[in-house]
């Protein structure tokens, strides 16, 4: 984006390339900095545009002012780690201990509008958790963000305004991520924008591990980071409230804020018994202030369809499940939460090798909920005139559907639980036994 130039002064020194003497016509404007001019800006200085414009907005003012980038990164990384200890009660420097910078809060200005990194669910300067159940595609759903950010693509029908990300992922193991990221579309032309660590034994929450994660996210210029999970990257016993705010307020919202990024946390939520009320705060796994510190709660599920299967060219197959997810279960700007269908449909190769994945949102359930139904008695009335085993290509053509939409899904998993239909082997149908000729 506009500080992709700003990014490469910063960090030629810290990825071991020399420092390159650019002349006077070479800068983020194009006006040139002078690359003589005093080494080291004043230091309330720097504090000062960390405080009003963030890390990527202050270096862009110090590189203008003539301050070389090495310099700029230092005294900027210095500030920082001051205001940490600042937040930690260790300084910076006067003994008077922590010092807090109250808002500013003009209201004769005109308000800001909310600037997403996800429209209308994921904002900048923000900590959010996207919860589901194990198998409710929670990495998948990251995976599909993280690809929709590096090629300019939609996340779920939803604009995506960042094109810089940082991976912390602790669950998934290393082929599967470069397979699903590759079927998402990636390619070697969007590395560059893209850094992935996988099962390092991050541990974020202890102090080392915290420093560790705003460096890389300020040396990438991340616009989106991804944790995967909460359970398994971050130190905070799960199950205590006290020690998941100290995560949020310490570890996490900070960089957010300084660094003006959205992050994402993945967690898991407990399985969910039948019959039971379903509160999404109470969902997830451990303490109650998982959700209660996140800026935006998304939670996705299992709708209840089958995972359906089907042969492809050359031997492949091809697959596809649907979720639920709830876009607003918590949100600042009070988003609508329409629970909406979530689709993911791959094709793998004969020896298993995943060759293409999407990921597509089909919209809100509510506007097509009552249609399973009546295509359940249309499928109990085909087979019950034909009076005996039909494919599911040729229930689709009679009720005059797509046989891999989700619709139809559902009808056909409605008419199984009326009984109006039998399953009598993969992809063929029949009547139920009460039916059959004796």
């Amino acid at each position: 984006m506009v500080f992709t130039r700003l990014r490469e002064h910063l960090n030629q020194t810290t990825r071991g390339a020399p420092m390159k003497n650019p002349t006077s016509t070479t800068s983020i404007s194009g006006t040139g900095p002078d690359w003589t001019a005093p080494p080291e800006p004043p230091r309330e200085h720097v504090r000062a545009l960390l405080a009003e414009h963030g890390y990527q907005g202050a270096a862009a003012h110090l590189i203008e002012e003539g301050h070389a980038g090495p310099v700029v990164k230092t005294a900027l990384d210095v500030a920082m780690m001051e205001r940490l200890d600042a937040r930690n009660g260790r300084g910076p420097g006067p003994e008077t201990g922590p010092d807090p910078t109250p808002l500013d809060i003009d209201f004769d200005a005109e308000p800001e509008p909310p600037r997403y990194v996800v429209d209308r669910v994921f904002e900048r300067q923000t900590v959010n958790v996207l919860s589901g159940d194990t198998g409710s595609a929670k990495s998948i759903l990251g995976a599909a963000l993280t690809a929709a950010a590096l090629t300019g693509g939609e996340w779920l029908g939803r604009v995506v305004d960042a094109d810089r990300v940082l991976v912390v992922d602790e669950e998934n193991p290393s082929r599967t991520i470069r397979s699903r990221l590759r079927a998402l579309g990636l390619t070697n032309a969007h590395r560059d924008g893209l850094r992935y660590y996988n099962r390092g034994g991050v541990r974020i929450g202890e102090e080392r591990w915290s420093e560790w994660l705003r460096r890389e996210a300020a040396d990438h210029g991340a616009d989106l980071v991804i944790i995967d999970t909460a359970m398994a990257a971050c130190a905070a016993d799960v199950n205590d409230n006290d020690e998941v705010v100290k995560l949020y307020t310490e570890a996490l919202r900070p960089v957010a804020t300084d660094l003006d990024l959205a992050i994402v946390v993945l967690h898991h939520e407990r399985k969910h018994q039948a019959g039971q009320s379903r509160n999404p705060g109470q969902a997830m796994m451990g303490a109650r202030q998982w959700a209660g510190q996140a800026d935006a709660h998304v939670t996705v599920a299992v709708d209840g369809t089958e995972l359906t299967e089907e042969e492809g060219p050359g031997g492949s197959r091809r697959l596809r499940r649907s979720f639920v997810m709830r876009p607003a279960e918590k949100v600042r700007d009070g988003e609508p939460n329409f629970r909406e269908r979530v689709v993911v449909t791959s094709e793998k190769a004969p020896d298993g090798t995943l060759r293409w994945m999407q990921v597509e949102s089909e919209g809100p359930i509510e506007a097509a909920e009552t249609r399973p139904d009546g295509l359940a008695r249309d499928l109990g009335g085909a087979i019950e005139e034909a009076e005996g085993e039909m494919t599911k290509g040729e229930l689709a053509q009679i009720v005059g559907e797509d046989p891999g939409a989700t619709t139809f899904e559902r009808g056909i998993a409605r008419a199984l639980e009326l009984g109006l239909v039998a399953r009598v082997k993969r992809g063929v149908y029949g009547p139920p036994p009460d039916q059959l000729p004796i």
